[in-house]
Formats: structure tokens, sequence, C-alpha cells
């Protein structure tokens, strides 16, 4: 059965999703002065030591900015769904799984590397990411995920915009040592 508008589900996991992105943005701001002088740019699984660069604005917030980069990116594949209401759920559960992730690491930089919360929320981050790919993988073997329609119009250029603004803060973490 196909819809016409926005499943009323999708409005409501996004709206969350949103919700949980701006709430890691403020405990970001609050916690600000407990970040080291120092924070984790990017942890390449193959170098012994991270990338880091010194506490900054930019280079805490970004964790954020990367939320709202991947969670606009889905919103708009969410809106080019419309008509798909497999795609659409698709789309709306990584929304929330991405805003989930995204409040969990922004938490995880306010507090100190060497404590067991700091621990919860990687295990909590890589446990919804995990969770996430187990009910896609369901999803796409029982055959739900089958002709994409194409994004077009204001969702396209949402869409480019969105994972613009992402790469610039997940792929170049070199701009901000």
């Amino acid at each position: 059965m196909a819809s016409a508008g926005l499943q009323r589900q999708s409005v409501r996991l996004l709206a969350i999703a949103w919700g949980l992105v701006v709430i890691g943005a403020l405990v970001l701001v609050a916690g600000y002065p407990s970040i080291p002088e120092r924070v984790v740019l990017y942890r390449a699984p193959w170098a012994e030591a991270p990338m880091t660069g010194s506490k900054s604005l930019l280079t805490v917030g970004r964790i954020a900015l990367m939320g709202v980069g991947q969670l606009g990116a889905v919103t708009a594949m969410v809106l080019g769904a419309r008509g798909s209401e497999r795609w659409e759920r698709f789309w709306r559960w990584l929304g929330l799984a991405a805003g989930v992730k995204t409040g969990l690491e922004c938490a995880q930089l306010v507090t100190p590397s060497e404590s067991g919360l700091n621990q919860a929320f990687t295990g909590a981050t890589l446990a919804v990411v995990a969770a996430f790919l187990v009910m896609a993988a369901r999803w796409w073997r029982r055959g739900d995920l089958e002709a994409h329609p194409a994004p077009a119009g204001a969702p396209r250029a949402w869409l480019i915009a969105s994972l613009g603004l992402w790469a610039v803060f997940a792929i170049a973490p070199r701009f901000f040592v």
C-alpha cells in the first residue's frame, strides 16, 4: 500500500531523532569546560593512536554537526521515498539510529575517557548501529527493500547539501588539527 504523504510514524521518529541531536549539541555546550584540551578527531582502525586536535567549539561541535548532516540526508530520503512505505520505514529508522548515535557520541565526548561511563557510551553507540544493521538486513532478506524511488527536486538538493555538511566534518578531520 502506497502513501500520498509522510506516515505519522516517520514524522514522530524524525522529530525524536532531531531532538536527540539538539540535546547532544546542548550537552556539548554544557560540558565544554570539562573536555580535555586535546580531542579525538579521527580514530582509524589500523592506527595505534587516534588523530587529535586542539579543543575548540568547532572540533567539539563537529560531532553534533556530523549528526545534523546525517539526519538531514536521512530526512531528505524519507521525503524522497514518499509513496514507498517500506523505504520510508527504512529511512525513518536509520534517522532514529543516527539521532541516538549522535546523542551518545556527544555525551561520550564530555565524559572522562578513563571512566566506565565513557566505555558504556561507546558500547551503546556500537549496539545502536548493530541493531539497525540487523533490522535492515532482515528487511532486505525479506525483499522489502527493492526499487528505491529516486529523490528529486528539493529532497535531492537537501540530500546533497546534508551529505556535504557531513563530509566536511567527518571525512576531513585534518582541517581541524
